[in-house]
């Protein structure tokens, strides 16, 4: 049996993932993909302030 797992999305991962788009440790598509992957399967730990950062990680890299 396979059990699925949400994906935690916190105020801290979002940031890091910002962060390493900011330095090019990765690149605009993967942060649009992991943001878009995060606002439709994730599950925001921080709540509202996790879920703007994700949001402007589709902001930032469009």
């Amino acid at each position: 049996m396979c059990a699925y797992m949400k994906m935690k999305i916190t105020l801290q991962n979002s940031a890091k993932k910002i962060t390493d788009y900011l330095h090019h440790k990765i690149s605009a598509e993967e942060l649009v993909d992991w943001a878009e992957t995060a606002m439709m399967e994730g599950e925001f730990e921080d709540g509202y302030k996790a879920s703007i950062t994700v949001k402007q990680a589709t902001a930032i890299s469009g």
